[in-house]
């Protein structure tokens, strides 16, 4: 479903969060790292990364999250992340960083009452 959702003057992040949409993404990173061997985890995937998605999944988590902080981001750019890794890491990250859902919405910013919004696509609660 579709909401207007104001966003961050500066960051252009949103100040609201698809919550639906981080459960399901880091409940899938959770089953990936919990499944990598820990001689197969050279780059400590699940060391950096398990405790974000823990946080993410308890609701605990200030958001959104700085993704100048984001684990393996140099790794990330210079594609040592297993496939798998990325193809699950990918959407949570961009669901926690407040950057879900907005798409090419932001070429045109909704201004209003002076304070910035955009659509954002937000996955329906199960």
């Amino acid at each position: 479903m579709k909401k207007l959702v104001e966003l961050d003057p500066v960051a252009m992040t949103t100040k609201e969060f698809d919550d639906t949409k981080i459960k399901r993404s880091a409940q899938a990173l959770k089953d990936y790292l919990l499944k990598v061997a820990p001689g197969d985890d050279v780059l400590h995937m699940k060391e950096l990364v398990f405790p974000i998605v823990e946080q993410a999944l308890s609701g605990t988590m200030n958001l959104p999250f700085d993704n100048r902080k984001k684990p393996l981001r140099y790794e990330s750019g210079e594609g040592l992340l297993p496939t798998e890794y990325s193809k699950l890491a990918a959407p949570f990250f961009v669901a926690i960083s407040g950057m879900s859902g907005l798409g090419s919405d932001l070429i045109e910013p909704i201004c209003k009452d002076g304070k910035i919004y955009a659509w954002m696509e937000f996955e329906d609660p199960a």
